[in-house]
């Protein structure tokens, strides 16, 4: 039922796949053990609701902690299955023939995975090739450093022109003191009337 059930929603593109645990629980009589299977769903703030292969919406029937049911101290024992690389086909490959379209799925899924990864392109650069990647680092790095360079050229600049300015008011100021007291000096050699 749980392998039909994912198998539905993995064709659907339901997220996120619960927890499944298959328990055993031994009884007093006879030795004997019940098997049975759970699915535990996330919820919000790190907790998790289980139940025995009820969809979610009526799912909160047992004990739950760090995903897997909890049963307390009674004869019962799990192993649960949390979402690894090819969960939930681990669980179910036994359940279908190898060309079956189920057990063929992982095979696809991994393939399908490489394809949709791009290969890294290369560019020849002073006759070494280099991934593209590189070379768009190299070419943001340079310009980043002419911005830089630029930047400091600018302020300098700006500097530079200040102290000329305050140093042309400065010989200005000088010429006119200069001036002044030399047009005084004249005033003083003129004949008086």
């Amino acid at each position: 039922m749980f392998c039909n059930q994912t198998l539905t929603a993995l064709h659907e593109n339901i997220v996120p796949l619960p927890t499944v645990c298959i328990c055993r629980k031994f009884s007093d009589n006879d030795a004997k053990c019940q098997q049975f299977m759970t699915r535990c769903y996330p919820r919000k703030n790190n907790e998790c609701s289980c139940c025995f292969n009820q969809p979610s919406e009526w799912c909160n029937q047992l004990k739950c902690k760090n995903r897997e049911p909890d049963f307390s101290n009674a004869n019962t024992t799990c192993v649960c299955h949390h979402n690894p690389a090819d969960y939930p086909y681990d669980i179910c490959k036994n359940l279908y023939p190898r060309d079956s379209t189920f057990a063929n799925r992982q095979a696809i899924l991994d393939r399908n995975r490489e394809r949709s990864q791009p290969e890294p392109e290369y560019v020849k650069l002073l006759g070494k090739q280099v991934s593209t990647s590189v070379v768009s680092y190299i070419i943001v790095g340079l310009l980043m450093s002419v911005s830089i360079l630029t930047l400091v050229m600018l302020i300098l600049g700006g500097k530079r022109l200040r102290q000329k300015r305050a140093e042309r008011q400065r010989q200005i100021r000088l010429a006119r003191e200069t001036l002044i007291l030399q047009r005084a000096d004249d005033d003083r050699y003129l004949p008086s009337a």
